[in-house]
């Protein structure tokens, strides 16, 4: 039997940790509750021995999905620590397409960075550390739902620069977003019959124009 001592913010997440560390899927492996506080929980996890036989004969398939958020969690909280943060992440949703992972914790701005630099370098981090081999699947790190408020905020801007290029007759010209930030802007215009949006230039200088439809 193998097993690991974990601290994490709940028995689920221990769990997951555990088993993620032991190299099996959490259904095959056990938590003991060891001692709790206010920070979450120590906890003792445990794998029977014909849970890593099982393990073993299917190594070949690849992570689950369990044990892919597991180590993108993990990862995640310990780049964080690295930071000095006193933050803590969760799994938001996950499918085999896509784990969104969710910071938590007071003053977030250097987490979140200068139009969400900083999570962005996370992100592109956190791919990196984690997608290493067999099937990729895409990490989005937010914090308290920048993202949802940044998108919301971007497509506000579209509805304003639009406006703009209308009334001037003219081309806006949007410079320094990133490709999913110039998708949103995309989408949010693409049913305005008096608009046409468009790309041009090379990254990291890419730009989005706004003009009137002629």
């Amino acid at each position: 039997m193998k097993e690991v001592k974990v601290h994490a913010a709940n028995a689920d997440e221990a769990l997951a940790d555990g088993a993620a560390a032991l190299g099996v899927s959490p259904r095959q492996a056990q938590v003991e509750i060891l001692a709790e506080d206010e920070d979450g929980v120590t906890a003792l996890v445990t794998v029977p021995d014909e849970a890593q036989a099982e393990s073993a004969e299917t190594a070949g398939d690849g992570d689950s999905l369990d044990e892919v958020c597991a180590r993108a969690r993990r990862s995640l909280q310990t780049v964080l620590e690295l930071m000095g943060m006193e933050a803590r992440c969760e799994v938001q949703s996950a499918n085999e397409d896509e784990i969104v992972l969710n910071i938590l914790g007071e003053d977030l701005g250097i987490v979140i960075g200068s139009c969400g630099q900083t999570l962005n370098a996370l992100q592109f981090l956190l791919n990196l550390m984690v997608n290493k081999g067999g099937r990729r699947r895409r990490l989005t790190v937010d914090a308290e739902g920048y993202r949802d408020r940044r998108r919301q905020r971007l497509e506000e801007l579209a509805g304003e620069h639009a406006r703009r290029a209308k009334a001037e007759r003219r081309p806006v010209i949007l410079e320094g977003l990133r490709a999913a930030e110039r998708r949103i802007i995309h989408t949010a215009l693409q049913h305005d019959p008096d608009i046409v949006t468009y790309s041009e230039g090379e990254e990291p200088h890419r730009r989005l124009i706004i003009t009137p439809r002629s």
